[in-house]
């Protein structure tokens, strides 16, 4: 027993994996989900590495929300309590190597998914996906 009285976890246990065998979440716009597919080209940058773009595919699309579940209890449902809609997870397999860097659980980063839909348009995305990333050369620390 490591405390008499369980409200509260006591520790956390994270799985170590190889930075290869990583699986990134993204979260997407519902409204993007019809076109979603495993398989999809995706790139993604870090804030840590800037100039930096990796490649990956859409590896699945999970199947539940968190707002899709629901604290049962004595009370009646109000609109106010009702949570408000949100984005879609979606698992990204990276297929470059990113296991030069040090980027540990937790990183942020941005993504595009890309799809054979207004496939065009995916130029113009993969050229500010490149400006943002660029952007992050200059960053300030605030204390």
């Amino acid at each position: 027993m490591a405390v008499p009285l369980p409200l509260r976890p006591v520790m956390t246990f994270i799985h170590t994996t190889a930075p290869n065998d990583r699986a990134l979440v993204g979260a997407f716009w519902q409204n993007s989900l019809q076109r979603l597919k495993p398989g999809d080209e995706v790139e993604v940058i870090y804030r840590a590495v800037p100039g930096r773009v990796f490649k990956g595919h859409v590896d699945r699309i999970l199947p539940v929300l968190a707002e899709g579940q629901l604290q049962t209890s004595g009370t009646l449902m109000t609109v106010e309590s009702v949570p408000m809609p949100g984005r879609v997870p979606v698992v990204i397999k990276l297929e470059d190597d990113v296991s030069a860097y040090q980027l540990p659980a937790g990183v942020i980063g941005s993504a595009a998914i890309y799809t054979k839909h207004v496939h065009h348009v995916a130029l113009i995305r993969k050229i500010l996906l490149r400006m943002v990333s660029w952007q992050n050369y200059i960053f300030g620390e605030l204390h």
